[in-house]
């Protein structure tokens, strides 16, 4: 409805198109009211209403002294009439219907606003209730899915007291029949991951734990993370697997792989107890002819030197057979003369006869080190055969060349032992599979050895690497603790 306002009070004023009548922010001490033309209304830059000629703006702001709600744009060429506040009481006392028209245009002007905002909840009103649907069904996904996990999944407070459990952590934890809330933390032994996550000052951890399960002890590869919760409580997320029955197949093919080796070097092997046999047979000539003589003390030392020779075949067998069960027995040994009575051992062999193995021991290396005797001849086995092979298939190499080298790093308190070889060489694409999975360029090789290695040095806290130049050679660097 328009409104004829006085016009003989005011102040007129003109407007051109495009021209900013009124500013969203600014002061509200005037009214306008519009004599012609037409005008767009903007709130935070997005169009909210228009209007035109009759129309009153910027009185909600006048009458309670606020900045302006929005702001108020011509359209096209725009005169008005402003009011301040005291001529504004002036036409509200003197003139009654200008106050009706006032009155009027602001309860449109709610009305308006009223019926904006239902359609606006309206709409925020479906697509709530879109967004629970599609809420919902993501929950539903989502818990099939937890519910049908073949890991353990499990929600724990910042206490270890299980809020949520799946039913594959509850069948791993044997607590089918178990009601919760239970602590998760009275089944691991040593330290629970929480701990550990709080002490990484990670938002994730994942490691291996033992649980203990009554009377059985399980290893578990376990990871957690912290949800966010929003509530005054941390949550955290607790994925976990019994990994026991993988970790003992990893050990079987370890003894798998190292009975392999052995038996394959079983025949060459025999050069090496003939060698010792013929110590026995030199000896046991020397003493017929001490005896001979009567020279008791010489005898008894030849004999000892007898005793020692034959216990030492006895040992070799026993470690060739698999017989002794010192696989897992870490002591500190001589590591170098471990590395040095190997390349002893395997120089005669046949597959080593063309090729020069030679070792370098630094003068600063250790003389004890932390190790297994055993697994770690199986690791120098295994590399130094795959060398001699490799060597062993180049006809063109006139030189082939094996060299062991033995350093010390003190600082970081560990050993290097390097291998190395002038044979063929590995392509580049072939080296991230080494000790993935199985690898052999061998006609009838099994391809585990290095898989076995990469175990072997795992278990002694070393690491290994291995770099190739195709037509130069290979070089395997492995490093332990001291």
């Amino acid at each position: 409805m328009q409104i004829t306002a006085p016009t003989s009070a005011g102040l007129h004023r003109h407007f051109d198109a495009g021209e900013v009548i009124l500013r969203e922010g600014d002061s509200g001490c005037t009214l306008m009211y519009l004599l012609a033309g037409t005008v767009s209304i903007f709130r935070d830059n997005i169009q909210i209403a228009v209007g035109g000629s009759g129309q009153f703006f910027g009185e909600m702001s006048l009458l309670e002294n606020s900045p302006r709600f929005a702001s108020v744009i011509a359209e096209t060429e725009c005169d008005a009439i402003e009011y301040d506040i005291n001529e504004f009481l002036k036409l509200v006392r003197g003139k009654p219907e200008f106050a009706v028209a006032i009155m009027r245009n602001l309860s449109r002007k709610l009305r308006d606003s009223d019926s904006t905002r239902v359609a606006e909840l309206e709409e925020n009103n479906e697509q709530l209730q879109s967004k629970n649907a599609e809420l919902a069904r993501v929950n539903d996904f989502l818990e099939k899915v937890i519910d049908r996990s073949p890991a353990g999944i499990a929600i724990i407070d910042q206490d270890g007291q299980v809020e949520l459990l799946n039913p594959a952590g509850r069948r791993m934890l044997a607590l089918e029949q178990a009601e919760l809330p239970i602590s998760l933390f009275n089944y691991f032994v040593e330290s629970n991951p929480l701990q550990d996550l709080r002490i990484s000052k990670l938002s994730t951890w994942a490691g291996q734990y033992t649980i203990n399960l009554g009377t059985a002890a399980r290893t578990f590869f376990v990871s957690i993370s912290n949800t966010r919760a929003t509530s005054s409580h941390d949550r955290y997320l607790i994925n976990f697997e019994d990994i026991s029955e993988l970790i003992e197949l990893n050990e079987q093919i370890v003894k798998l792989d190292r009975f392999a080796t052995e038996s394959e070097m079983a025949s060459e092997f025999a050069h090496s107890i003939n060698n010792y046999l013929t110590v026995i047979s030199g000896n046991l000539e020397l003493l017929q002819l001490r005896i001979s003589r009567d020279s008791d003390e010489k005898s008894a030392r030849h004999i000892d030197t007898m005793r020692a020779s034959v216990e030492s075949i006895s040992n070799y067998v026993e470690g060739l057979m698999g017989t002794r069960d010192d696989s897992g027995v870490f002591l500190r040994k001589n590591l170098a003369e471990t590395v040095r009575v190997m390349a002893r051992v395997l120089r005669p062999q046949k597959r080593f006869r063309n090729i020069d193995v030679a070792t370098n021991i630094a003068l600063d290396f250790p003389k004890l080190v932390n190790f297994c005797e055993t697994q770690i001849q199986q690791v120098l086995l295994n590399l130094l055969i795959n060398a001699a092979d490799a060597l062993n298939s180049q006809s063109e190499n006139d030189s082939p060349r094996i060299v062991v080298t033995l350093r010390h790093d003190s600082r970081a308190a560990k050993v290097l032992i390097s291998i190395s070889d002038n044979g063929p060489g590995v392509a580049p694409e072939r080296l991230p599979e080494l000790f993935q999975r199985r690898f052999t360029t061998k006609e009838k090789g099994h391809g585990i050895g290095l898989i076995t290695v990469k175990k072997i040095i795992d278990s002694h806290n070393g690491t290994i690497e291995v770099t190739s130049t195709v037509g130069q050679g290979t070089t395997f660097l492995i490093t332990i603790p001291v």
